[in-house]
């Protein structure tokens, strides 16, 4: 059954916390935020902002996601044959 996100709790992360939980500096956080590759952070009470952790999780698994695809390099080297080249040397 799908609940409604409505109905679940937000739980907001401060900087420090997104950095433990993706091992990436500050500086390369907001980098990907301005590249659109990273959660963007929500603003709070006067200047203070923080990051929904569901939505760092969630682009957590989507990294882990990506590195276990195969690239397209690698499905070309496999559908040329040097895989099989290579093997009979």
């Amino acid at each position: 059954m799908v609940t409604d996100q409505t109905d679940c709790p937000v739980e907001f992360i401060k900087l420090h916390e997104v950095k433990a939980l993706t091992s990436l500096g500050a500086t390369k956080i907001y980098e990907l935020i301005k590249r659109e590759s990273f959660p963007r952070q929500v603003p709070l009470a006067g200047r203070g902002v923080a990051w929904v952790k569901s939505e760092v999780l969630a682009w957590n698994r989507a990294q882990v996601e990506a590195a276990r695809t195969p690239t397209h390099k690698t499905e070309h080297i496999r559908q040329s044959g040097v895989d099989d080249a290579l093997s009979d040397s």
